[in-house]
C-alpha cells in the first residue's frame, strides 16, 4: 500500500469517526462493521497515554461544570482541546463513557459512606458532616451532578455507577435513626437536604473551599432539621 493510499484510508476512517451521532444521553450510533482505526491515527494531536486521559477528563469537567452534561456535546471537548473529535473518540467512546470515567470515584466513595453509616450506625452530626465535606470536596459532585440534574437520568442506566438514590435512602434511613415513622423520615430528609443542597449551592458560587464557619452553619441548620 502506497503513502498516498495510506494517508487517505487514515482520512477515511477519521471522517466515519467523526461522523458518529450520539443521542440526547450520549449513547453513540455504532459505527459499520467495515470502518477499523489504525492505532496511531485516531490519537493525532493528542498523544496517549494516562496523562492525555486526565487532560480529556478536566477539561470535560470544566465544561460540564459550565454548560451542564446536557449542554457539552463531544464537538464542544474536542475544540477546548484543540483537537479533532476523531482524536478525542480514540480515547472514549462516547460522551457518558467520559461521565462514567468521572463519577464512578466519587459516587463509589459516596456509596461507601452509605455502606458505613449503616453498618456503624453514625451518628447524626458526624454523618451529616461527612457528607457536607464529601459535596464540598468532590468538584463531579458539586459541579456536575449537582449543576445538572440530567445527569441522575443517565447515571440511572449506567450498571457501573453506583446509585446515587440508593445512597441517599440509606442515609436518610439512619438520619432517622431506624424509624420508619412518616414524621422522623421527613426530618431525615429534611436534614440530608439541607447538608447536601446548601453544600452544593454555595460550592456552585465558584468558592474554591469551605470555610469553617460556612461549614459549621450548614451543619447547624441540618441538625435543627431533626428536631422535634
Amino acid at each position: 500500500m502506497g503513502r498516498g493510499e495510506t494517508t487517505s484510508r487514515v482520512e477515511t476512517d477519521e471522517k466515519a469517526i467523526a461522523a458518529r451521532r450520539t443521542d440526547g444521553e450520549g449513547a453513540d450510533v455504532p459505527l459499520p462493521s467495515s470502518v477499523t482505526v489504525p492505532a496511531t491515527s485516531g490519537a493525532r494531536g493528542l498523544g496517549d497515554g494516562p496523562r492525555t486521559r486526565e487532560r480529556i477528563l478536566a477539561v470535560a469537567l470544566d465544561l460540564f461544570t459550565q454548560q451542564g452534561y446536557a449542554g457539552t456535546s463531544i464537538a464542544d471537548i474536542a475544540a477546548r482541546l484543540g483537537t479533532s473529535k476523531a482524536a478525542l473518540y480514540y480515547h472514549f467512546d462516547s460522551k457518558v463513557e467520559i461521565l462514567d470515567a468521572l463519577v464512578v470515584e466519587p459516587l463509589s466513595a459516596y456509596a461507601q459512606l452509605a455502606e458505613r453509616a449503616a453498618t456503624e450506625r453514625m451518628a447524626a452530626p458526624e454523618l451529616l458532616a461527612t457528607l457536607i465535606d464529601m459535596m464540598a470536596d468532590s468538584r463531579v459532585l458539586s459541579g456536575v451532578i449537582g449543576n445538572d440534574p440530567s445527569v441522575l437520568s443517565v447515571l440511572q442506566q449506567r450498571p457501573q455507577c453506583p446509585c446515587p438514590k440508593e445512597g441517599m435512602n440509606t442515609i436518610i434511613g439512619v438520619l432517622a435513626g431506624g424509624a420508619a415513622g412518616t414524621t422522623a423520615l421527613i426530618r431525615a430528609t429534611a436534614a440530608f437536604a439541607v447538608a447536601k443542597e446548601t453544600t452544593l449551592a454555595i460550592m456552585g458560587q465558584g468558592k474554591g473551599s469551605l470555610d469553617r464557619r460556612t461549614r459549621a452553619e450548614i451543619l447547624a441548620a441540618a441538625m435543627r432539621a431533626l428536631e422535634p
